[in-house]
């Protein structure tokens, strides 16, 4: 799931044998399957959408998705579909240096795996020795086009959200207009983990990488149970942690 029309409500994409699906979420009352709209209704030339992935590897404020296909039956290409504000994706696989050979992936997954502050790509392989074996994408963009955000919990037994920060809702807010301009939420599985350090104690937190223009923004989270001050002036090409009712910056 993801908020890839950046209205502030997170849309959820559906990989399928077959029509893939993309449901708009409306207001959260409705959602609409806009996937053929979009552009990503078919994975490429094939039928099988083994996973889905986002995050915004461009760092233009808009999310991108990446899909993982082929199957022992059919291998076919991977594809990187690069969101923008029309809501119509563009596949970007080879302008973006990635691989359009057939190939048979089982999952996929965004992370900052060399802290540099940009999501980097990793794909599994499905097929052992007859496949393309796992593969690891580094994004060489800079990173001064995106704000990383860590957010953590301090644990039910200290009366706050669970450590993980699995719920926490997270809004880049433009300072000037006050308008929520990029919207993540932390989700189970697909959470980036971090660990960080607070008064001389490092534990696990949760990584959202936003991509945006230079700002200023402020940060909200809302902790479940809790709402936590915005975190004013934050500016990209960093990163901010925000704990449960503690805020610090770096």
């Amino acid at each position: 799931a993801a908020d890839y029309d950046n209205d502030g409500d997170l849309d959820v994409f559906v990989a399928n044998v077959g029509a893939n699906a993309l449901y708009r979420n409306d207001g959260g009352t409705t959602f609409v399957n806009v996937a053929a709209a979009a552009g990503v209704r078919q994975s490429g030339s094939g039928w099988i959408t083994a996973a889905a992935a986002w995050a915004d590897y461009n760092g233009d404020g808009f999310s991108d998705l990446y899909l993982a296909s082929g199957g022992d039956e059919q291998f076919q290409p991977d594809l990187l579909f690069v969101g923008g504000e029309t809501g119509v994706f563009a596949d970007s696989t080879a302008s973006a240096g990635l691989p359009t050979s057939v190939t048979a992936q089982l999952s996929t997954g965004w992370a900052d795996f060399d802290g540099t502050g940009t999501p980097d790509l990793y794909a599994t392989n499905g097929f052992g020795p007859y496949g393309p074996g796992n593969r690891l994408f580094r994004n060489d963009r800079s990173p001064d086009t995106f704000l990383r955000v860590l957010v953590r919990g301090v644990g039910p037994s200290a009366g706050g959200a669970n450590l993980s920060a699995i719920g926490a809702q997270v809004r880049l807010i433009d300072a000037a207009s006050n308008d929520t301009v990029a919207y993540q939420q932390v989700l189970p599985k697909t959470a980036l983990i971090r660990t960080v350090e607070s008064d001389g104690v490092t534990a696990a937190a949760a990584e959202i990488i936003f991509g945006a223009p230079a700002g200023p923004y402020n940060v909200h989270v809302r902790f479940p149970g809790n709402d936590v001050p915005i975190t004013r002036g934050v500016f990209v090409g960093g990163e901010v942690v925000i704990i449960d009712e503690e805020v610090f910056g770096g």
